[in-house]
């Protein structure tokens, strides 16, 4: 074996050399895995935002056309000049401004139950 082979196998064996591979560095790859992890993990959670889905058949009431009993019965924080009755579930909702969104919610009195109609069409608080 020529001196010129031997010294090029001796750098490769020991990891020098132009044939070397670059020595690892762990910290740098965890922390790329640190970011990507955070990454993926912020999108998913801007996934679980749930929408505020109207559908066509959910028309706003007037006031004028929500019962006298209905206003009496809700509580005093929420918005009265949004109020409409769902057919759905035969309850009263209401159109809450929070800070961050714009969302339904079900109309309830100042104890904290949700109105609805009965069978007789007359407004009662469910518990």
């Amino acid at each position: 074996m020529n001196p010129t082979n031997q010294v090029i196998i001796n750098l490769v064996v020991s990891g020098a050399g132009p044939l070397a591979r670059p020595p690892i560095d762990h910290e740098r790859g965890a922390t790329l895995t640190r970011a990507i992890a955070a990454t993926v993990a912020l999108f998913s959670l801007g996934a679980c935002a749930a929408p505020t889905i109207r559908t066509s058949d959910q028309s706003q009431a007037a006031v004028g056309q929500v019962p006298a009993q209905v206003l009496a019965l809700a509580g005093p924080y929420q918005d009265l000049q949004t109020v409409w009755l769902n057919p759905e579930d035969g309850c009263y909702w209401y159109r809450h401004g929070g800070q961050v969104e714009t969302t339904m919610l079900p109309l309830r009195t100042g104890a904290g139950k949700v109105i609805c109609l009965q069978n007789s069409d007359a407004p009662s608080a469910a518990g």
